[in-house]
């Protein structure tokens, strides 16, 4: 009997210790935004010229949310299933797309709203309005390939100087 009352303490008494998450929605993020490569000068936002930029984007399709990774050699669309606010306020995306089988969990965290600055799964990325804070680097073709006449683009500094 006290096994019985024992097991029923700790049924009752275990979900009031696991943390309570919090929805989030999605909707109130920046639906764009562009990967940051870390140079010894400061975050840049690089192109390769074989696979261009990792970018994110929250997609809106009729009444559910999408996450959209793109920009690179291979674009990856996600269904959110749901979001929540989990440990400290990292926000945890529960998705389901192509092979994702169980639902692939993504993770969000602001490292400076103002700048707009975050990790998404780690990778720290830039909110595409302030994407003029940085600069863009275009890799040379000739890097890449053979057959290349284009000189190295540089958006900021066109002249090359």
């Amino acid at each position: 009997m006290k096994l019985i009352f024992s097991a029923l303490a700790l049924w009752i008494i275990f979900p009031a210790c696991q943390p309570e998450r919090r929805t989030f929605d999605l909707t109130t993020l920046p639906p764009d935004w562009i990967y940051l490569t870390k140079t010894d000068s400061g975050n840049v936002i690089f192109n390769s010229c074989d696979g261009g930029n990792s970018l994110v984007t929250i997609t809106r399709v009729q009444d559910s949310l999408g996450l959209f990774f793109h920009g690179e050699q291979e674009d990856l669309a996600f269904k959110v299933l749901s979001s929540s606010i989990g440990n400290g306020d990292t926000v945890v995306i529960q998705t389901s797309g192509p092979g994702a089988s169980p639902p692939q969990i993504f993770t969000f965290l602001w490292t400076d709203i103002e700048k707009g600055l975050g990790l998404w799964n780690q990778r720290t990325y830039v909110a595409s309005n302030h994407k003029a804070d940085y600069k863009d680097i275009y890799q040379p073709c000739s890097e890449c390939w053979e057959d290349c006449d284009d000189p190295p683009k540089d958006i900021k500094n066109p002249d090359g100087q």
